[in-house]
């Protein structure tokens, strides 16, 4: 699409064959991406991103590996295999703090990571030249379409962090949940914090129960007869023990309370 710029005494003006909703908006946004590239936008489409605020050395570190992976590759299923747990919690705080959405269109209707344009200003230290602006969303068609709500790091149901500052970061991220009673944290005395689904570990423990009425059991044997990863389970037995459900015994075993 090629427009003409003619200059007014106010500024200037786009001449030619706009998008509709371009043309109808009332108000635009331009984001610079770099030099001599700009993304032109209906105002607040972009999830009315604002200043993010200075970016963490932790938090610049995981914007460049996002954008090292292709756009069409960066789908949640994909970044979420290739990232740690303290890589996931850091995930969660750009998400918050809106550096990070899922964009979804026709083409990528399982949604990819989409880093804002906002902070590359932040990340040109870190950034080759040519990954600078390379996560921007473009309009496509004469549509932009809007960011959707982006990633869950309890999508497989729990996260289990090593540190307190993890913890913090993932607790201010998922802050919400944790208040409307759908998210639970806590620290074992592994000094590990235990993040779960309320949802998740409910689907479990009815069968828990069952087979803790039988004999005292490990997180381990537990998670074989539940068919789900020990780590997993272990999160769940450590909440119901948290809550009274449950009793935890020398030697890792739990039994009914």
């Amino acid at each position: 699409m090629d427009l003409k710029v003619r200059k007014t005494k106010d500024g200037a003006e786009l001449l030619g064959n706009l998008p509709s909703e371009i043309a109808n908006a009332s108000s635009l946004e331009v984001f610079p991406l770099r030099d001599g590239i700009y993304l032109l936008s209906v105002k607040g489409a972009i999830g009315g991103q604002k200043a993010a605020g200075p970016l963490t050395e932790q938090e610049k570190m995981l914007v460049k590996k996002l954008l090292a992976i292709k756009f069409e590759k960066r789908t949640p299923s994909e970044v979420d295999r290739a990232l740690s747990s303290t890589e996931k919690a850091t995930l969660a705080s750009l998400v918050e703090k809106k550096v990070v959405n899922v964009f979804r269109s026709g083409k990528y209707e399982n949604g990819v990571y989409n880093v804002s344009d906002i902070v590359f200003g932040q990340t040109r230290d870190i950034l080759p030249a040519h990954e600078i602006g390379s996560g921007a969303v473009h309009a496509t068609a004469g549509k932009v379409a809007a960011p959707q709500p982006a990633y869950d790091p309890l999508s497989k149901g729990y996260l289990v962090l090593d540190n307190e500052g993890d913890a913090r970061q993932l607790s201010g991220a998922v802050a919400e949940r944790i208040k409307a009673g759908e998210v639970a944290g806590l620290r074992a005395f592994d000094r590990k914090y235990y993040f779960i689904r309320k949802d998740f570990a409910t689907s479990h423990q009815p069968k828990i129960m069952s087979s803790l009425e039988k004999g005292d059991k490990t997180a381990e044997e537990l998670a074989r007869v539940l068919g789900i990863p020990p780590e997993a389970c272990l999160a769940i037995l450590l909440h119901m023990a948290e809550e009274g459900e449950l009793l935890e015994k020398n030697k890792g075993k739990f039994a009914l309370a």
